[in-house]
């Protein structure tokens, strides 16, 4: 692994689909688009028992079943795109979960000394575009919008009022809700970003702070709203 390309690489990381995935969403009536980082495994345990969707777009699951999409609840998990991002890193840092994880950290994690080291790694523009690539830090707005910035799930939940939000819309107890998978090890605070990085960022996540002030306000039916 350590001399596949990185487009190889991240095609490597990409989710086999199978029939039974759709069967579940038409079963339950819910197509939950997991964005990485967003506390999506806690969604797979309750809807799903335990069975995993993958990290998909809207647009690959509207293709993957046109007629289904039409019909399923279709939903997300927004997250302050800072703060997802610093869990992707911490997660890296601590080697991830898969070979294919580990390979990337090795690749573009381990040589940096913190979190600002890394962020400044991230102006070459080869290393941003490939990260933007890698599903841990792509962009939530990839997964939710059209080409035209059309949203295409029906509701987004915030990751800032997690059980409650989601206990509301699967119309369950908030207790039944726990978040699991959560990165473990030490965690990077946003205030440990200067201000220069800071602002790197929320350039190459505009669309995504746009999308979760969006969410944070907006409660009711959202899909075909133009959010940019």
């Amino acid at each position: 692994m350590r001399f596949v390309d990185f487009d190889k690489l991240n095609e490597m990381s990409k989710p086999k689909f199978h029939n039974s995935i759709t069967d579940m969403f038409t079963k339950t009536g819910y197509c939950f688009v997991h964005i990485p980082k967003n506390g999506g495994t806690s969604v797979e345990s309750i809807l799903y028992d335990d069975k995993r969707v993958g990290h998909r777009t809207s647009k690959e699951w509207s293709e993957l079943d046109p007629s289904g999409f039409k019909e399923w609840k279709k939903f997300c998990i927004i997250r302050d795109p800072i703060d997802r991002f610093l869990s992707a890193f911490d997660y890296l840092t601590s080697g991830g979960r898969n070979l294919i994880d580990a390979e990337v950290a090795r690749r573009y994690v381990r040589s940096c000394h913190n979190v600002n080291d890394f962020i400044e790694s991230m102006r070459e523009e080869i290393v941003l575009d490939n990260l933007l690539k890698y599903f841990h830090f792509q962009p939530q707005s990839e997964y939710i919008l059209s080409e035209d910035n059309l949203c295409m799930v029906d509701r987004l939940l915030s990751f800032t009022n997690y059980n409650a939000d989601l206990a509301d819309f699967l119309n369950i107890d908030s207790t039944q809700v726990e978040h699991k998978n959560k990165t473990i090890g030490k965690r990077t605070k946003r205030e440990e970003i200067n201000q220069r990085n800071l602002d790197f960022l929320s350039q190459i996540y505009q669309k995504d702070i746009k999308i979760f002030t969006y969410s944070e306000t907006k409660s009711d039916d959202v899909f075909g709203d133009l959010i940019m």
